[in-house]
This record gives C-alpha cells, sequence and structure tokens, in this order.
C-alpha cells in the first residue's frame, strides 16, 4: 500500500503544523469522523497560519474502507451536525480574521453556503459519488486553483 500511487479524493486528511498555532484553533463541538471535519482544520489552518501551503499531488497518504459510507448509515445524523457546527464556526473565524479569500478551501465552501439555492446544490452535488479524479475539473469551474500553496 505504501508504495501504491492510490487515487486522490476530495478532503483534506494530512496536516502538519506547529505546536503554538493549536491555542488559535476554533474547532466547537465537531465530531471527528464525520464529514467535513478537514474542511475545519483546513480553514483554521488558513486562517491563522503566517505560510500557509497545501501539497495536492504528494501522495502521503492512502485510505482503506470507503470514505463516504457515512452518508447512508445510522451515523449520518453526525454528518448533519457537522454541517451546521462547522458553518457555524467557518463563520465565526471569518467574522474574527474579517473573511475568507474565496480561492482557499473556506472561501469557496462559505461561498456556497450564502444562498438556499447555491446551498441545495452545494450539498446535492458533495452526496453523489463522483471519483476525485472528475471532481478536479469541477473544482476549477469553482474557483479551485491547481497550485501547490494557497495565502
Amino acid at each position: 500500500m505504501y508504495a501504491d500511487l492510490g487515487e486522490t479524493h476530495r478532503g483534506w486528511d494530512c496536516f502538519v503544523f506547529q505546536r503554538d498555532l493549536y491555542p488559535k484553533f476554533k474547532l466547537g463541538e465537531a465530531c471527528i469522523g464525520a464529514p467535513l471535519i478537514g474542511l475545519l482544520l483546513i480553514s483554521n489552518l488558513v486562517a491563522y497560519s503566517r505560510k500557509f501551503r497545501q501539497y495536492l499531488d504528494e501522495h502521503l497518504t492512502f485510505h482503506l474502507g470507503n470514505d463516504r459510507s457515512w452518508h447512508d448509515s445510522p451515523f449520518a445524523d453526525f454528518a448533519h451536525y457537522n454541517q451546521e457546527e462547522i458553518l457555524r464556526l467557518l463563520r465565526e473565524i471569518e467574522h474574527e480574521i474579517g473573511g475568507f479569500e474565496r480561492g482557499t478551501p473556506p472561501g469557496r465552501y462559505l461561498y456556497f453556503h450564502k444562498t438556499p439555492l447555491r446551498t441545495f446544490l452545494y450539498e446535492r452535488l458533495m452526496r453523489a459519488y463522483i471519483p476525485a479524479k472528475l471532481t478536479r475539473p469541477i473544482g476549477k469551474l469553482f474557483g479551485r486553483k491547481r497550485s501547490r500553496s494557497e495565502p
């Protein structure tokens, strides 16, 4: 498994940061292991890091099992709870720092949650299983850059 290149996916699951950054993080009562926890962590890094960098194609991690099992499981309540809690936390962070740039992961997420129609469309798109290699072109349409670092 370590030698295999594997497949990319839409989330974030590997983070490296200085320990003194952690006390600044706003994590609320989000559930670890439920959807959007990676978005919350990367949002805190974008907000509070001096030199944030995102590496998109390094093949440093791998997954075992079904990443999307939370959609049709007894744990779907955790997914819904995280959606509400993380949206609240992102808005709180955004208010504190003066806003996220739209090209960042939290900026894109908040952009799609500004109106009920965009929220509805975004949530339906995320529930549909679309392989990650196909979501990269979709991400480009909505402002995702393939750069190795973001502000």
